[in-house]
């Protein structure tokens, strides 16, 4: 599972009194679209969106989200595509293999090999962080510290969504077992997380399960983070915009956006549809985010795209 997000430096909270009802600054868009395809992740580019299929093949969407058959033939790959990322508004083309070979997609959507490719959910002037997730079974957060290398790390089930204001970071865990589960951490200094120092823990989702000192000490591995969010409402990613930390999270009946009060999701707004996503990816764009989902139901994104909060359905 794979998550990117984009940061804002900016204050934490809205301020506002239980009485006052928050504005919406979304323009909110629910579209359906038919396919004779089943889709899994899209991608935003320039003039549209790349979407992987079940087969992994490629689709070319226009903004118009009808399918461009000429960009669509040119943008199938000439290698074995494992899987699809995207990180700065470039679009990777991972091909299968023990070692993996790398791909980019440049602006003639010719796909062409790069070597300085890597995997981050973020990266800033002094950490390249990244995650993993194999579901209930657990997930993690890494902080690679650039000038040493270290790597600091705490758990982290599922990771959809970090955001930076003010200089700390505010990490937001989801998974849709069972009820669901959500938690938002504070990370004040990645420096105080747990040291990983074994090599072969340093990627490893649940590494925290395989640690020596699981079985006398599990708080151990929450040093460094304070909890302040945790419910069984599903969150499905948070982001900031226009300084108000927002949360994009879903009950039995609807999906909700909402900002976070006294230990409460307070909705400014929602879409009509529940979306409790089994799989999901986040992907960042210029302009906002992509988070593309998949229930029993449903099949889709949202895409916060500068004002417009836009949900499309499969």
């Amino acid at each position: 599972m794979k998550y990117y997000f984009f940061l804002l430096l900016i204050p934490l909270f809205y301020a506002c009194s239980s009485e006052e009802k928050i504005e919406s600054p979304f323009i909110i868009q629910e579209i359906k679209i038919s396919l004779n395809d089943t889709l899994s992740d899209c991608y935003k580019v320039n003039d549209g969106y790349i979407c992987e299929t079940n087969h992994r093949k490629l689709i070319f969407l226009n903004n118009n989200f009808k399918i461009d058959t000429l960009l669509t033939k040119k943008i199938q790959p000439t290698f074995d595509l494992a899987y699809l990322d995207s990180k700065n508004d470039t679009i990777f083309g991972i091909e299968f293999g023990y070692i993996p070979i790398y791909y980019f997609l440049n602006d003639d959507f010719n796909w062409l090999p790069i070597e300085d490719y890597y995997y981050s959910m973020h990266e800033d002037e002094k950490y390249i962080v990244s995650d993993c997730c194999i579901g209930e079974y657990g997930g993690s957060i890494f902080f690679k510290e650039k000038s040493t290398q270290k790597v600091f790390s705490c758990p982290a089930t599922c990771a959809v969504g970090l955001n930076k204001i003010d200089g700390i970071y505010y990490l937001t865990n989801s998974i849709a077992h069972l009820n669901g589960f959500s938690e938002i951490l504070k990370i004040e200094n990645p420096k105080n997380l747990f040291e990983l120092t074994i090599d072969s823990l340093k990627n490893n989702c649940n590494w925290w399960v395989r640690h020596p000192l699981y079985s006398t000490d599990k708080t151990a591995f929450q040093k460094g983070t304070e909890t302040i969010f945790e419910s069984n409402d599903l969150i499905l990613t948070s982001f900031v915009k226009n300084e108000t930390f927002y949360h994009i999270n879903s009950t039995e009946d609807k999906t909700f956006i909402s900002t976070l009060e006294n230990n409460q999701l307070n909705p400014v707004d929602s879409f009509s549809k529940s979306l409790f996503a089994y799989f999901s990816n986040l992907e960042s764009t210029k302009d906002g985010f992509i988070y593309n989902f998949n229930n029993n139901e449903f099949r889709g994104f949202i895409e916060l795209e500068t004002d417009t909060m836009r949900l499309l359905l499969f």
